[in-house]
């Protein structure tokens, strides 16, 4: 089963999905909670839709600082460009089901059409029931998209675009003129974007407060105003816990020791790492490096 998945970033700034399905630009992978010992997937974003079914136990979903609750048999559609990410408040059983596909599937599609789907009147998100007969015909969309593209079989590409153009037509049918976002709060997303990106894209160097504000063309009182209303965190906060989450992988897979880790994730020297690490998931790095083998 293919789980977790490097970030890496486009010039601007956000992020460059990692596919799964061979050269189609779909990403479909099941998550379950222990997966993130941190009880929060890293707040991200980038331009593909992105899909999360709950096919088991339930989760939280944060989309531009707002929180919505997705109980088993719940999917989550997030639109492109927007900040998201998915958490918990507590240990607990979960599984879920994450698809995206890039935006250039659609690239037949008239550029009047896809404004529509992706554009200032559209949704941030949109939540899907399996209880709703509508909603169902569009997870099952999704659920099939991720056997074609995980059993691969001669000519899995005509079954998979077709599963993706299906699913953009039901989201246009939901996305056309049902809400309109203010240019302001475009432009603070936008702010926001950039500062998340330069963390994600620095966060193995020594970063100060000045240095993300600025990454954002803006001053530290507005950086921390943003990161609380759409992170709901301090940037000091989210640079911790992305660092702490890039350690977990380390941890994980490499060879390297807790020290060689701590300086390649930006912490500067192993006793603060343990401090923060201990912090976040309960128990020392080397412990749980031991607990992982």
């Amino acid at each position: 089963m293919n789980r977790g998945f490097p970030l890496r970033f486009h010039e601007d700034n956000s992020e460059s999905v990692n596919y799964t399905a061979g050269s189609l630009p779909i990403r479909s992978v099941m998550s379950v909670q222990e997966d993130y010992p941190t009880l929060s997937v890293p707040n991200h974003w980038h331009n593909d839709f992105e899909f999360s079914y709950v096919t088991k136990g339930h989760m939280k979903y944060s989309v531009n600082g707002e929180i919505v609750e997705l109980n088993e048999g719940d999917m989550i559609f997030v639109n492109s460009a927007q900040l998201h990410y998915g958490f918990w408040e507590k240990k607990e059983t979960c599984e879920f089901l994450c698809v995206l596909f890039g935006l250039e599937l659609l690239s037949s599609v008239p550029d009047s059409v896809i404004s529509k789907l992706i554009g200032n009147s559209s949704p941030s998100y949109i939540i899907f029931r399996s209880s709703d007969i509508k909603d169902k015909t569009v997870i099952d969309k999704l659920t099939r998209l991720n056997s074609v593209c995980e059993q691969q079989k001669d000519g899995y590409e005509l079954s998979a675009v077709t599963l993706c153009y299906e699913t953009a037509s039901s989201l246009f049918e939901r996305c056309t003129g049902t809400f309109r976002e203010l240019p302001e709060n475009n432009r603070r997303l936008s702010e926001l974007h950039a500062m998340i990106g330069f963390i994600q894209g620095h966060y193995t160097e020594k970063l100060s407060l000045e240095e993300i504000s600025a990454s954002g063309q803006v001053c530290r009182s507005k950086c921390f105003e943003l990161f609380k209303e759409f992170v709901g965190k301090t940037p000091v906060d989210y640079l911790n816990e992305y660092r702490i989450s890039k350690s977990i992988d380390l941890l994980k897979s490499s060879d390297m020791n807790v020290t060689e880790i701590a300086v390649r994730c930006g912490f500067g020297n192993s006793s603060y790492f343990a401090e923060v690490f201990r912090k976040y998931i309960g128990k020392s790095p080397r412990q749980f490096q031991q607990d992982s083998k």
